[in-house]
Order: structure tokens, then sequence, then C-alpha cells
């Protein structure tokens, strides 16, 4: 892998995760959404 100084990025890693405090039981429905949103979306909308 190159570095800054040697011209371009090889490889780029989208690094991101929401894990909620609590039971699952006691989840709403928007930390659901959230939990999706992040973990599963957000690595297709990044730009």
């Amino acid at each position: 892998m190159r570095t800054p100084q040697e011209g371009h990025i090889d490889i780029l890693v989208n690094n991101a995760g929401v894990v909620p405090l609590g039971g699952f039981i006691e989840e709403s429905g928007a930390t659901t959404d959230l939990i999706l949103d992040v973990n599963n979306k957000a690595p297709f909308e990044a730009r």
C-alpha cells in the first residue's frame, strides 16, 4: 500500500457501527431504524 506522499490511496475502509445499550426486547422502533441505517445503509450511501 502506498502512502499519501506516494500518490494515491489503494484502499479505503468505511468502519462505522452502532451498538445500543440495553436489552434487545426494550429496543424501540427508532433504535432499530438507527441500527439498520448506520450498519447496513451507510456504506452504500457514503460519498
